[in-house]
């Protein structure tokens, strides 16, 4: 869970920052910059995460959820 709190601050970092559709890698820029992940597992996480998904696969892993 700590993981996806930092991905979602990185994500708003950077929209606030003018980056209107930030992609994965923008995000693992961002952690890294601040030590938020170290290499190794986190680091492939980070990414997957930030992944926009189609509104329909959304909405049916929040009903399973």
């Amino acid at each position: 869970m700590l993981i996806l709190s930092k991905v979602i601050a990185a994500y708003l970092l950077a929209v606030l920052g003018g980056n209107i559709s930030p992609t994965g890698d923008d995000l693992k820029v961002i952690l890294e910059s601040v030590a938020a992940i170290a290499g190794g597992g986190g680091a492939s996480a980070a990414p997957a995460a930030a992944e926009p998904k189609k509104e329909e696969k959304s909405r049916r892993e929040g009903r399973i959820r």
